[in-house]
């Protein structure tokens, strides 16, 4: 939320905790159509993705990946994605709806922990 205001900016979340991939979640976000374009969903990931491979000994997740979904033509998710330093794994053929009511093609990115260590010139594990 905007802290003046405190209109709505942004959402990001981190689920599918339990899911088949090992000790992985996925992330979810969209930014408000007003606040695209500030660095402000680049900033929330750098601070979820941060939690998430942090240990759990210091009070994170402790996860080895984090994956996306991004839809075909949905060039602001993707570069978020990409400038948080996930990488493009794969493509999903014509399975994703959008809003408009067009199918459209799902990109599919992850980032691992090592890579967001090696990013950030932290130890690696």
């Amino acid at each position: 939320a905007d802290p003046a205001t405190d209109d709505y900016l942004a959402g990001i979340n981190l689920f599918g905790f339990d899911s088949l991939d090992h000790n992985s979640a996925e992330v979810g976000y969209r930014t408000h159509p007003a606040a695209r374009g500030q660095g402000i969903m680049r900033e929330a990931m750098s601070l979820l993705l941060g939690q998430a491979f942090r240990p759990e000994a210091d009070g994170g997740y402790g996860l080895d990946r984090v994956s996306l979904d991004a839809g075909d033509g949905n060039i602001g998710s993707q570069a978020v994605a990409r400038t948080s330093g996930f990488v493009e794994t794969g493509r999903d053929r014509a399975c994703y709806l959008r809003s408009d009511g067009r199918v459209v093609d799902l990109l599919r990115f992850d980032l691992l922990a090592d890579e967001w260590r090696s990013m950030h010139q932290l130890p690696l594990s």
